[in-house]
């Protein structure tokens, strides 16, 4: 043990396997996140693939998810340690080739995910919310707090502020994150199930009564919204083929419900915890998306649906409605005069929001965490706060960068105009891929001791192998896909792909440049990814 402390950071990492099964479920849950996705799924989906339906979508964007389960159970599994992929690809591929994954998901992550949402909270849902109240109620006052929630101003302020309760709760210990976690994953859940029961016990005609009752602060009716849309030249069309098509949309939508895996060094019997929680976070998710757009597709109808959609990417000058199509306009047609529905719904809303940002914390901390330990960031960012057992100085470095990119939301373009954070996302998992489809062949020794789970065989090809090989192939589509559709993945200039690349070329950059520095030290990093990390 005195030899390997030579070669990393300490001993021990300090952190404690305190994790639950339970609770790795809801970092996954948070972050695959229902409620925040939908904007994509039931409005973006549906305009970039006519005639989709998706119900049956999301349920091959669930079998195509499977093999990114497998990978993250199997390999956690093989090397349960902070930072998730950073460990086994690194052991297994290539140093440089982990850092520089490792890396890039840290900074993507906190410009299309953490500090994105964190930002449009306010940008977004408050501003999205207080508009619809006012077209029902016609309250000028709940106008004017649409208008003043969307100002970047205001929605810098708001992220900045609940990153930094977050970050406080994140460093008090696992006690206080549970019961955080607790509380923001039953509000999640409650309000997504009242979604879905309000759509079961609502007829379509009912729906339309609904709408058009408030006609008058909508802007238009019903029908309307139809023919807008088809003299704007949206036409109805029938493929069975979109739900085939639209693999890139879903396989990302399902996105983050393996993250737990970053936080591994922590989860106790990690390898079961993270097949439970992984499967159990995917299976409710297809629960929740499937089930939702077979409930909104019966009660709103697949024409409105398509036509709002249509109007809203395609001709939004022509959109006749005060207030965007989105889900909390259409749901609060039907729950607007049931405060307790409307609420239960809206307080579901914000509890997906919030429970984004713990979640992300747990992931990226565990990062830093990870290269630090391996000598690869600087080692007080691995240092371990006796009394809570958290990286709190990670913890406060996460936070300041996240507050950084979330001013780059609120007053520059480079988050809009010069990244495109769909395909750098899906690129960043093919390295992880690939080095479980090697795994058996390159590890053979850490594979033959690996837990069962890690070690299944399918007519005699090791089913890590086999998922690895199929995530590759599902990721190289999708950005073929995302890159030929900046519609659905953002811009794909030529600026936008070199910004978007350059995560990846800086990860190397840093890599070979501290590896040259700890040389000049006497330490020879070589040498250190040739080991395990200790727990």
């Amino acid at each position: 043990m005195g030899e390997q402390s030579k070669l990393f950071v300490r001993d021990a990492t300090g952190l404690v396997r305190s994790m639950t099964t339970v609770d790795a479920f809801m970092i996954n849950l948070g972050i695959l996140n229902f409620l925040v996705g939908v904007p994509l799924a039931f409005t973006t989906a549906l305009f970039l693939f006519p005639g989709l339906n998706v119900p049956v979508a999301f349920l091959l964007g669930f079998f195509a998810s499977v093999p990114f389960a497998l990978i993250y159970i199997q390999m956690g599994a093989s090397m349960p340690r902070s930072g998730g992929d950073y460990a086994w690809v690194s052991r297994t591929l290539h140093p440089a080739l982990g850092f520089m994954t490792s890396f890039s998901l840290y900074f993507i992550s906190f410009y299309c995910c953490m500090s994105a949402i964190s930002y449009t909270f306010s940008t977004f849902f408050l501003s999205s919310s207080f508009a619809v109240l006012a077209a029902f109620t016609g309250n000028h006052t709940l106008a004017s707090l649409s208008t003043l929630t969307g100002e970047p101003v205001v929605g810098f302020s708001i992220a900045v502020a609940l990153l930094a309760l977050m970050a406080i709760i994140s460093a008090s210990g696992i006690q206080i994150l549970r019961y955080t976690f607790y509380i923001l994953t039953i509000l999640f859940l409650a309000g997504s199930f009242t979604i879905m029961g309000v759509l079961a016990t609502t007829s379509h005609a009912a729906y339309i009564a609904d709408f058009n009752t408030y006609s008058s602060g909508l802007g238009s009716t019903f029908q309307g919204v139809i023919d807008a849309a088809t003299k704007a030249g949206w036409s109805p069309v029938n493929n069975p083929l979109s739900a085939v098509a639209a693999l890139p949309v879903t396989l990302i939508s399902y996105g983050g419900f393996t993250y737990a895996s970053y936080a591994a060094g922590e989860i106790r019997h990690a390898d079961k915890a993270l097949n439970r929680s992984i499967f159990g976070a995917l299976i409710l998710g297809l629960a929740l998306w499937a089930g939702t757009g077979f409930l909104l597709f019966s009660t709103v109808g697949s024409t409105w649906m398509n036509a709002a959609a249509y109007l809203a990417n395609a001709a939004p000058a022509a959109n006749p409605l005060t207030v965007s199509p989105d889900i909390i306009m259409g749901i609060g047609v039907i729950v607007v005069s049931n405060p307790f529905l409307w609420w239960t719904i809206i307080i579901g809303f914000v509890a997906a929001y919030l429970i984004f940002m713990p979640s992300y914390f747990q992931v990226l901390t565990r990062a830093i965490f990870a290269w630090s330990f391996d000598r690869m960031a600087p080692s007080w960012l691995s240092d371990v706060n006796t009394k809570t057992h958290t990286p709190i100085k990670a913890i406060i470095v996460t936070f300041f960068i996240a507050v950084a990119f979330c001013a780059v939301w609120a007053f520059g373009t480079l988050a809009t105009t010069y990244i495109n954070s769909t395909i750098a996302w899906t690129a960043i998992f093919l390295i992880p891929s690939i080095a479980a489809m090697v795994f058996p062949f390159r590890k053979k020794e850490l594979f033959n001791n690996a837990p069962d789970i890690t070690k299944k065989k399918i007519v005699g090809v090791p089913v890590v192998s086999l998922a690895g090989a199929s995530l590759f192939v599902l990721l190289m589509i999708a950005i073929v896909y995302g890159y030929l559709t900046p519609a659905f993945s953002g811009p794909t200039t030529l600026p936008a792909i070199l910004v978007s690349c350059s995560f990846f070329v800086l990860g190397l950059v840093v890599f070979y440049a501290v590896r040259a520095y700890r040389k000049s030290q006497g330490i020879d990093m070589d040498r250190i990814y040739r080991e395990i990390p200790p727990e």
